[in-house]
C-alpha cells in the first residue's frame, strides 16, 4: 500500500525553503530503511508487512489460536517487559482496553509481571472453575518474576486436567530459535518472532530453572503457600540479588 504526502495545508505554516532544508535528512532516511542499512537495521521486519513473513509461522499460531479457543476458556499469558507487552498492546489495540468484559471468546489474562502473591492469587480466583491454557514468554527463561507465576500456574494447571493434558495446553516462547526448535516434540509449542543470529551452532535452551538455592526455595515455596506479603517477597528478592 503506498502512502501519498498531501501538504498542502501546511503551506501556512512551513515555507517551501524549510523543507528544501530538511531534504537531505529525510532522503537519507528513507534510503536506511529502503536498504535497512541504518542502526538498528535487525528490527525493520515491518516494512515489508504484509508481504513478507513467516507464512509457517503464522499458520502455527491460528492453529494454536483455535485450539485455545477450542478448550480453553481463559488464556493467561506470563511475562514481563517486552515480553507480554507486545501481546498486550496488539490484543487492547484490535479488541479494546475492556475485551474481557465486552467480547465472546476466551479471557486472555497477563501475569508473571510482578512477585506479588496477591496479583497471583488474583489470577488463581479468575481460573477456578475454567479450562484454561498457559502462554509462556522469557526470553532468558530464567526471568523470576515469570518463573514463579508459571511454576504455580503449571501445577495448577495439572492438577485440574493431569500432566499429558497440561503439556497440551501450555505455549511457550523462549529463545534461541534453533536450539528451542531442536528440542521441543510439538511445533505448535513454540513461536519465534525475530530471527536469531547466524550462528549454526545451537545451543542448549535455557529452561526455566528451578531456584537454585535453598533459601530461593523456600521463598518459592512461601509465596505459593501465601505466607508472605509483597513488602517481604520485595525485601527477600533484593537481598538475594546482592
Amino acid at each position: 500500500m503506498a502512502v501519498a504526502f498531501n501538504g498542502k495545508h501546511l503551506a501556512k505554516f512551513i515555507r517551501p525553503e524549510e523543507y528544501e532544508a530538511i531534504y537531505p535528512q529525510v532522503e537519507l532516511a528513507h534510503k536506511q530503511l529502503e536498504t535497512k542499512s541504518g542502526l538498528g537495521n535487525d528490527f525493520l521486519g515491518w516494512l515489508d508487512l504484509p508481504v513478507t513473513y513467516d507464512k509457517e509461522e503464522f499458520a502455527r499460531i491460528k492453529e494454536a489460536a483455535q485450539k485455545i479457543r477450542s478448550d480453553s476458556d481463559v488464556l493467561l499469558v506470563a511475562g514481563i517487559g517486552g515480553s507480554y507487552l507486545g501481546a498486550r498492546a496488539v490484543v487492547e489495540a484490535v479488541k479494546g482496553l475492556y475485551h474481557n468484559e465486552t467480547s465472546d471468546g476466551p479471557k486472555i489474562y497477563f501475569c508473571g509481571n510482578t512477585i506479588s502473591p496477591t496479583a497471583l492469587n488474583d489470577i488463581i480466583k479468575l481460573t477456578k472453575g475454567k479450562r484454561f491454557s498457559i502462554n509462556v514468554i522469557s526470553k532468558s527463561g530464567t526471568t523470576t518474576e515469570t518463573a514463579l507465576a508459571f511454576r504455580v500456574l503449571r501445577k495448577l494447571l495439572e492438577d485440574s486436567v493431569g500432566v499429558e493434558e497440561a503439556n497440551k495446553r501450555i505455549l511457550q516462547v523462549f529463545w534461541p530459535k534453533k536450539s528451542i526448535k531442536e528440542k521441543v516434540k510439538n511445533p505448535m509449542d513454540v513461536f519465534f518472532s525475530s530471527d536469531d543470529d547466524d550462528d549454526d551452532t545451537p545451543e542448549e535452551p535455557k529452561q526455566l530453572e528451578e531456584p537454585k538455592s535453598d533459601r530461593r526455595q523456600k521463598m518459592f515455596e512461601d509465596i505459593c503457600a501465601h505466607k508472605m506479603d509483597d513488602r517481604e517477597i520485595e525485601v527477600e528478592v533484593a537481598e538475594q540479588n546482592q
